[in-house]
């Protein structure tokens, strides 16, 4: 995740990042999460990087396809926030 900078915190850099993870996922590969060197990821990269991968894709599909390392206590309830809340709103929709 370095490769993208330290500071991961629009939507806009989220929606690069998906984009990539959306084609390495729809190519069979298994994505690894690094999050080494990161200093910060804000509510709307996750949402718009991790979250809305769950509108095309089942959550089973993803967490068999990807990793996550390195992330930290902070990260990890950033993007488990971001994700439960897509999938909130994916079961009242």
């Amino acid at each position: 995740m370095n490769k993208f900078g330290s500071v991961l915190g629009s939507r806009r850099l989220g929606s690069v990042v998906r984009n990539e993870i959306e084609k390495a996922l729809n190519s069979g590969e298994n994505v690894v999460f690094d999050l080494t060197g990161i200093n910060t990821v804000s509510n709307s990269f996750a949402d718009e990087c991790f979250g809305k991968l769950l509108i095309d894709r089942e959550f089973a599909s993803i967490r068999k396809q990807t990793s996550f390392i390195n992330t930290g206590s902070l990260f990890q309830g950033i993007i488990k926030s971001a994700i439960n809340d897509r999938l909130a709103k994916i079961a009242t929709a």
